[in-house]
């Protein structure tokens, strides 16, 4: 089902000012995608391999990830 941002309800008051570091790392476990972690990492990243293709993948692989955080706040200063 996709993703709709309507039903999502935002705030900007948070507690903490972790979640504007501007170095985040995100962490894909690549040994539970596919028959062979690297190949799954590889068609995640890159899209799948283009059959008879050499090697070369399609293109069609991640090309942005959308984080929402789910936070917290108090009434008050």
């Amino acid at each position: 089902e996709p993703f709709d941002d309507s039903e999502i309800i935002s705030d900007s008051r948070l507690i903490g000012r972790s979640v504007w570091n501007t170095e985040w790392l995100l962490i894909i476990p690549g040994g539970t995608l596919l028959f062979d972690p690297e190949e799954g990492m590889d068609a995640f990243i890159e899209g799948q391999e283009i059959p008879g293709g050499g090697g070369e993948r399609d293109g069609n692989g991640v090309s942005d990830v959308k984080l929402f955080f789910q936070t917290y706040a108090y009434s008050g200063n």
